[in-house]
């Protein structure tokens, strides 16, 4: 596995550049108000953090027997979490997973490291009817949902290191890592065409790239981050004010430094926006 300092050096030449690990979590299944949602959660850090998380997210995994991390199997004991695999009963598999995320969520919540979540969610059921009844729609947000929001978390989070870091030197890049996919080369060629084509993305954009979630400990940091933000992305859709022990954990280190929720009303009026430009 390359690790980001090893990336850094190719990509920059030094550590003057940040990295971004993005992965995402697709709910295909619809709850009780029929919302359908995408939630792709995703890490900000320096290579040097996220090297050293990585040894230590790396050297717990192997604690317990754990070939890599991803939520939706420590959550609901299957895959590397399975009872059978682990050679535990229900509750002794139930009591492993919950203490191992538990400890990668203080690998991550080590204000040390500097590693903070941004993640977005997305409203499946109103991003489809919105690009079949609105040709303009279909146009400027594309058909493909999953790299909509991921183009969207490249931008929000060059935004906010411009907004919250004025200062930050113009030669900080952020170089881009996403989980593989069947067309990862097609994805990788629209996330260069929007760093040409946006003046936002251009001054702050290096390059995006795909990895192997299975070997690359900052996705699997990403997914934990999709997961959190999708049952809070649910809970909020459901008006409950309930709050997971996790999200509390994260938010309290301050780990969790953005979470946008794109719904038909945002996306009529940043469409909106478009046509007043000229842009669609």
């Amino acid at each position: 596995m390359i690790s980001p300092i090893e990336l850094a050096i190719v990509c920059f030449d030094c550590e003057s550049g940040m990295f971004v690990f993005l992965k995402s979590y697709g709910d295909d299944s619809s709850d009780s108000t029929q919302q359908e949602i995408i939630c792709a959660g995703s890490f900000l850090g320096w290579p040097r953090d996220f090297y050293y998380a990585g040894l230590k997210w790396e050297e717990r995994l192997k604690q317990d027997n754990i070939e890599y991390f991803r939520a939706s199997e420590c959550e609901n004991l299957r895959g590397q979490f399975d009872p059978d695999r682990l050679h535990l009963d229900l509750n002794q598999s139930r009591a492993l997973a919950l203490s191992l995320r538990y400890d990668l969520l203080e690998i991550v919540n080590n204000t040390h490291t500097g590693l903070g979540a941004i993640c977005m969610g997305l409203l499946r059921k109103d991003f489809s009817e919105l690009i079949t009844e609105n040709s303009k729609a279909k146009k400027f947000f594309g058909t493909d949902p999953l790299r909509l929001i991921y183009k969207r978390l490249i931008r929000v989070t060059i935004e906010l290191l411009n907004q919250d870091w004025p200062d930050m030197p113009k030669q900080v890049k952020i170089a881009y890592v996403f989980d593989e996919h069947q067309k990862w080369k097609e994805a990788e060629e629209e996330y260069q065409k929007l760093k040409e084509e946006d003046a936002i993305c251009a001054c702050r954009m290096l390059m995006a790239a795909h990895a192997d979630d299975k070997e690359n400990a900052g996705l699997q940091m990403a997914d934990l981050a999709a997961w959190e933000a999708r049952i809070k992305t649910l809970a909020w859709l459901n008006e409950s004010s309930a709050e997971r022990l996790q999200f509390k954990q994260m938010a309290r280190h301050h780990n969790v430094y953005f979470i946008g929720v794109m719904n038909r009303e945002n996306m009529l009026t940043e469409l909106a926006d478009a046509e007043a430009k000229g842009v669609v």
